[in-house]
This record gives structure tokens, sequence and C-alpha cells, in this order.
């Protein structure tokens, strides 16, 4: 390897200190670091949206496992953002009957959100279209068109999974990535994406390699936290944060978010109870077993299996039946 010359360094140096202008067809815009300072000192401070997880300019993710009220989060954080900032939704889970039902009460009196939260759906009369092109790359042609004419600050997608049907392919999972930090970066947005983990054990922490899909996701996105369910209650979970860029862990293992699932009047949400440690959540090896004994005690019960049948084919006494299918 030939080594620069002093004088090539100098060259370098002027370069360096005296730049030129740059070329027309350059991808990069390229400054002094202490340029790019000045320029952060006249921004504004980055606000939170749903401290301490999700902060203004972030590409967020939300993840859990099934059935565990990640879309109710979702929309609850979108409702609250809603108050101060234009919030696009898109829902690629809940019917319009669905959506209707979790937010009306018993006498069928509806929900009142702030007018600035917009839900969007796929357009039935679209769906042909989009499915004779490159139905991913429509789908975020088509966030971006509402986002443009809607004017949003903020994006929440319900789910990241439907945007990728092979999120697990890391090629497929950085182009998608990709697609959404430009849509951040182009309009100055923020966005939450909703996600979820293939089934897990109980008895394990909630870590980073628990969300489905290419690890390369979680290397792309701004900041990153998950719901777990809890062994304290049916409608207990907690939220724990796995990733930050802007600030420190204060909702790591020792200390993660304990909520309740509660139906208001109109509405389904998540009500704040406590912080923890995570371990006071998990299952221990015993408690998972009968967990897991439960679970294939009712299902077989379910099947219309006779108590004795069960007891035979699972190996154990008819009094441990009986208490399986009791809790």
């Amino acid at each position: 390897m030939q080594v620069p010359t002093q004088s090539a360094y100098a060259d370098l140096m002027d370069i360096v200190t005296n730049p030129s202008e740059p070329e027309e067809d350059s991808i990069y815009v390229c400054k002094q670091a202490n340029s790019w300072l000045m320029d952060a000192s006249k921004l504004p401070e980055m606000k939170p949206l749903y401290a301490p997880f999700w902060n203004e300019g972030e590409v967020c993710i939300l993840f859990s496992d099934s059935n565990l009220g990640k879309t109710i989060l979702g929309m609850q954080i979108a409702e609250e953002v809603a108050r101060s900032r234009r919030v696009l939704y898109f829902d690629y889970e809940l019917s319009v009957q669905q959506f209707g039902i979790r937010y009306r009460s018993k006498d069928g009196v509806y929900h009142n959100f702030p007018d600035n939260l917009f839900r969007c759906e796929i357009d039935p009369l679209a769906m042909d279209d989009m499915l004779e092109g490159d139905f991913e790359q429509n789908l975020i042609e088509g966030i971006e068109k509402e986002l443009v004419n809607r004017k949003a600050q903020v994006v929440v997608i319900d789910n990241l999974s439907y945007l990728c049907m092979a999120s697990e392919k890391g090629e497929s999972a950085g182009q998608l990535m990709k697609a959404l930090i430009r849509l951040k970066k182009k309009y100055g947005i923020s966005m939450l994406t909703l996600h979820h983990t293939p089934k897990r054990s109980l008895c394990a922490p909630i870590t980073q390699n628990d969300m489905q899909g290419s690890k390369r996701i979680f290397n792309f996105i701004d900041s990153c936290f998950a719901i777990g369910k809890s062994c304290q209650g049916e409608n207990i979970r907690y939220i724990k944060q796995l990733k930050t860029r802007n600030e420190g862990f204060t909702h790591g293992s020792d200390s993660v978010l304990t909520c309740e699932i509660i139906k208001d009047v109109t509405s389904v949400r998540f009500r704040t109870l406590r912080c923890e440690p995570e371990k006071n959540h998990l299952l221990d090896s015993k408690e998972m077993e009968d967990a897991q004994l439960s679970e294939k005690a009712k299902s077989m019960y379910a099947e219309g299996k006779k108590q004795r049948e069960i007891a035979d084919e699972l190996a154990i006494s008819l009094g441990k039946v009986n208490k399986l299918l009791k809790q």
C-alpha cells in the first residue's frame, strides 16, 4: 500500500478545511461535524409521543404475541397523540364492524375520538388493481399518498407483517425498512408500527430476538418496546423497553410497566398500575408445566372427552384433571 506524502496530506487538509461546492449529482449532504451541530441546535427538542418508549421523528416498533392487546394499545397511543397532531392509523387487522364493537358501549353509544385521528383501511374496490402489480409496493405508495393528502405528522401501521409477507428474509425486511425510513425523512413524520412475535415461553424474559422476522428490522428502527403476558391475571400485561436512541432504559427488565386491560364505557384500553421487575410476571418451570397441561386438558374436555379419559391420556390423576379444568 502506498503511503501518502506530506504534500498529499496537506492537499487533503486543504480540501477538508476549505470544501468546494458539492457536485450536483451527489446523493449526500456533506458538511463539517460542527456545522451539523449548529444545525441541530436550531431544531426544536424531540418531544415524547408515548414516553419513554417513542419520541418524535422516530420509527418505532411495538410487538407482542397474538391477543395480548397490540391493537388496543396502538389505538390508545394514536388517540392520545391526535390531541395535538394529525395521525393516520392504517388498520390491516380489524373490519369496520369489529372496530365498531370495540369502541361502543353496551347501550350502543360510540366512542368520541379526536378529529385529528384518521383510520385508514384498504378500499375493497381497489384490491384487484393492487394485486396485479407489486402489492407491497402499492401499499407503501398508498401510505405516502394519504400522508401527503391528509398532511399528517404521525403514522401508525397495524401491522408490519401485512406490508412485508417475507419479513423473515433479510433482503425483503431491509427493503421495507428503507422504504419506511424514506417516508420518515422525506416528510419529517413519526411512525409506530405494530408487529408479531412467534409463540414464546412464558418462563423467559422478552428480548429483541422474540420479534418476528429478520434482525435487520430491529437494526433499522430507532426504538422498540413489547407487550408481555403476565402470570398475575388474565387481563394483566407488562410493557418492556427494548431499544432507544434518545433515552435511557427506564423500563427494562428491572422496571417493566405493569398494566391492566379494562373496558371503559365506550373503549378498551391499558390502565397503568405500577412498575416492577419482569421476573414478577414470569412463570417458573412447574407453573409452566401446569399451564400447558391445563391448556391440553381444556382442549380435550371441549372435544367431549370425559375427565377419566383425559386423566388416562395425560397420565395424571383424576383430581389433577379437575384442578386443571378449574384454572
